[in-house]
């Protein structure tokens, strides 16, 4: 699974957590419709509203505003799953209660899944689905406003009973101030209630001293109050105050010094003074314990009730068994059956002893009877009693009424009688289609999953052997230059040098378009070449690579070629030259100086279709390897852990690749080590014998195309060369004179069709032409000469000279009307020939 950063992670819950309480709390549609993605795949409530397109989304949340009331969340729990590169799975759940000051009475779990995908700046939801698994929504509802409704009105019935009750015991009370746990205080009948007397235990009821109460409460009554409750507690007394009624009695919290908050109840009656003053005398009581225990009873009524409600609700026509179950004596009742004649169910259709086990062993997968009866049987039953584990749910596989398996819902919950849980609700539920339709989207996702995470690992492995291979020929390029730049006077040591920079250069230049080759990297994949070559010019080129390593540390180094080897093969000459070189230049890393290597070919005389078997062997006496190392030498990023190697650059990547390269060439690589006295490295790769000679010396290879181009004497002939860079310009033209050309040249496009259209007919032979430059870009002059009205707009071959390489650039320059490709650094061979071809 791929790594998230903690800031991304917070990011995504808290866009989650935004979206549901704009929506739920805020009804803040324009927020939501705003985030709603293009490529919205679904948005809903469990089965209800299931909406696939934008536009019906868009219409589905419009119809929203004023149809839910504002809620509250509570218990926010958020957890996030990256998908794709971009894409995040939100999945959550929250406890949701409408606000107090509605008419409505919801408290329920709710479950929530959306998934975000990630926009730089901001998100933006593709699927949403919200469900309610306790209340069902009744007909079109969006929001389970008629059982929310029915609840509020029986529970604001029973709220308002109860309050009557403990008004009237509160006016029986006398003030008896050493029987109880309280304070009294006398207040004058202003707005505040200020305070005209305070008993000395008041203030340590909650706390202070006398002195901190009074400036705590402000010397008033109102002051004493929990902020949130006071509106209520004002209420009360203006309630029990009207027709001239005396007394009062109301209830509410005090915070205390040290944070925590006290119940009390506060009662008192309005007396006159001598004086014709009226005053409220008043008893403060805690009932904090009384309270709390009260709220947990409302809090378990409630609960209750919700359950019943729930039950009320889930008994539908989807449940073909509902079945009753006396937990106390095991016996069982059954409330709905198969209407079809079912012989499974044959044992339940009359009252009896509760036996599950027959109908799950007979009619239940193997795989989940067990899970089954441990819940299921009468002592699991008994035990979900025991633990007040109030529902329980199980989706399993039966054949109760087809022959073949379907997933069902098995489900059990706990009925509340007054004195405790008796009895037991068993149903059970066909849903099929909607656990087939869930397993196919969590497949999908696991797919997306392993294929963006399959797409990253590829990314990453690809850069990183990049990196490693590219360092190598790099150093051949740096110490061959330095080596001529001390031989300037040396023609023949200068050529060598220049021609093994050369042989370098083209190493490094391939694994830089295999770096820029983007269906590569997307894919994971490296695709082998076809190529002839010579098997001893590829050894002179992977020598030219390492002997300046070799020379450094001073090593001897040994090559021996069986002599009745087929040097001149078909295959990829760069890859097999990759993979020698990874082993090669980690057996002079690891060998000490002075050391000995060795490098040995020869064929296997075995065939694998129209290939042969080739083996390298290299041997060093090097620090050799431990067998724990030596079984995962060919690991990714494996390197061993000695103090001998510490020092040594690597990444732990070249012998991983050249592994995976011999396995494509249909080989593989052996290994032998001793710990202290060296390495022995066999690779085998099957390639295609070839006759004919495979290529020449490339020592040679410069001096003779540029030798090639002198004879070609062009004399005569004149090419106009567009190329806005410098160095680049100087490079062909100097080409150019070799062939004995004549040249006109131009900066950009626009002055190449402007000198063009100034010239003669018949004037140039041959127009080269780079495709990025200012003003006017190649493809751009090309259309634009073709399109002139002159006798040789038509005919002039225009030749792209370019570093865009990639085969969408090659047919740009084809379909702007160029008639040939060559790629950038320029091949003198290439080069020669497509003169030869187009200034005949």
């Amino acid at each position: 699974m791929v790594n998230l950063a903690q800031e991304k992670i917070k990011a995504i819950k808290d866009f989650a957590h935004q979206y549901i309480y704009k929506l739920l709390c805020d009804q803040d549609l324009p927020f939501i419709l705003s985030h709603l993605d293009p490529q919205l795949i679904g948005i809903g409530a469990a089965e209800h509203n299931y909406y696939n397109t934008p536009e019906a989304a868009r219409d589905f949340i419009a119809s929203l505003n004023g149809q839910i009331p504002p809620c509250r969340l509570l218990n926010e729990e958020w957890t996030v799953i990256p998908l794709a590169e971009t894409l995040y799975l939100a999945q959550g759940r929250h406890y949701l209660t409408a606000a107090e000051d509605q008419q409505l009475l919801v408290q329920t779990h709710q479950r929530a899944t959306i998934i975000i995908r990630d926009l730089g700046s901001d998100f933006s939801y593709m699927y949403v689905n919200l469900s309610h698994p306790y209340q069902e929504l009744q007909g079109t509802e969006n929001f389970p406003f008629q059982v929310g409704s029915q609840t509020y009105r029986y529970m604001e019935a029973e709220l308002a009973k109860a309050k009557e009750q403990l008004q009237q015991k509160q006016q029986q009370m006398e003030v008896v101030l050493q029987s109880v746990n309280g304070g009294v205080k006398c207040s004058n009948d202003d707005a505040t209630y200020s305070y005209a007397y305070i008993s000395e235990e008041l203030p340590g009821m909650f706390g202070y001293s006398m002195e901190e109460f009074r400036q705590f409460t402000g010397n008033n009554a109102t002051g004493l109050v929990y902020p949130p409750d006071l509106p209520k507690a004002l209420a009360d007394c203006k309630e029990c105050f009207k027709d001239g009624n005396p007394t009062y009695s109301t209830k509410y919290r005090v915070p205390c010094k040290d944070g925590s908050l006290k119940w009390i109840i506060d009662s008192g009656r309005k007396t006159k003074t001598p004086e014709g003053k009226t005053i409220i005398n008043s008893i403060y009581l805690d009932i904090t314990k009384d309270e709390e225990a009260r709220q947990s009873e409302l809090d378990h009524e409630r609960r209750t009730r919700q359950q019943y409600y729930d039950l009320l609700s889930s008994i539908n026509s989807n449940y073909y068994f509902i079945y009753l179950v006396n937990l106390e004596d095991g016996s069982g009742i059954p409330l709905r059956l198969p209407e079809t004649d079912c012989s499974a169910f044959a044992q339940y259709r009359t009252n009896g002893s509760y036996d599950i086990e027959p109908l799950i062993r007979s009619h239940f997968h193997p795989d989940d009877s067990t899970k089954i009866l441990e819940h299921f049987s009468l002592s699991g039953l008994r035990r979900q009693k025991q633990d007040r584990h109030i529902d329980f749910a199980m989706e399993c596989r039966s054949s109760l009424c087809s022959t073949e398996y379907r997933w069902t819902a098995f489900n059990s919950t706990l009925l509340a009688q007054s004195d405790g849980y008796h009895q037991i609700i068993l149903t059970l539920r066909d849903i099929h289609e909607d656990k087939l339709k869930e397993l196919r989207e969590q497949q999908a996702l696991q797919e997306a999953f392993n294929a963006a995470q399959a797409s990253n690992m590829a990314k990453n492995e690809f850069l990183s052997r990049m990196s490693h291979d590219i360092r190598t020929p790099m150093n051949a390029i740096i110490g061959m230059t330095a080596i001529a730049g001390k031989n300037l006077e040396d023609k023949a040591r200068l050529q060598d040098c220049l021609a093994k920079i050369t042989t370098a250069s083209n190493h490094l230049l391939t694994l830089i378009n295999e770096v820029l080759d983007m269906s590569k990297i997307e894919s994971g994949k490296l695709n082998l070449l076809n190529e002839d070559f010579s098997l001893k010019e590829m050894l002179e080129e992977l020598l030219d690579l390492v002997n300046p390593q070799l020379l450094n540390k001073k090593h001897t180094f040994t090559m021996n070629i069986t002599p009745e080897l087929c040097v001149n093969v078909l295959g990829d000459k760069l890859r097999l030259k990759q993979l020698l070189l990874n082993i090669l230049a980690n057996a002079i890393k690891y060998t000490p100086f002075h050391g000995h290597i060795s490098l040995e070919v020869r064929e296997t005389h075995v065939r694998l279709h129209d290939t042969i078997g080739y083996e390298f062997i290299i041997t060093d006496n090097g620090i050799g390897m431990t067998p724990e190392f030596t079984a995962k030498i060919f690991e990714p990023f494996a390197r061993a852990s000695d103090s001998r190697t510490s020092e040594i650059e690597g990444t732990g990547l070249g012998m991983t690749i050249a592994l995976n390269i011999a396995r494509m060439m249909n080989g593989t690589i052996e290994v032998q080590s001793v710990l202290g006295e060296g390495s022995a490295f066999k690779a085998i790769v099957y390639l295609q014998p070839r006759e004919q000679e495979a290529g020449r010396s490339k020592s040679l290879m410069q001096t003779a195309s540029i030798d090639k181009l002198q004879e070609l004497a062009f004399q005569g002939k004149r090419v106009l060369l567009a190329e806005d860079n410098e160095l680049n310009l100087e490079i062909a033209v100097e080409l150019l004179k070799y062939a004995g050309l004549e040249i006109t040249t131009a900066k950009n496009g626009l002055e190449a069709l402007d000198k063009f259209k100034a010239a003669p007919p018949g004037t140039y032979n041959l127009i080269l032409m780079d495709i990025q430059m200012p003003v006017m870009n190649g493809p751009e002059a090309a259309k634009a000469i073709r399109s002139l009205p002159c006798q040789d707009a038509q005919t002039v071959p225009i030749i792209a000279m370019t570093a865009n390489a990639f085969p969408e650039d090659i047919a740009a320059t084809l379909q702007a009307g160029m008639n040939e490709h060559l790629s950038k650094p320029v091949n003198l061979e290439q080069f020669q020939a497509m003169l030869q071809k187009w200034c005949q």
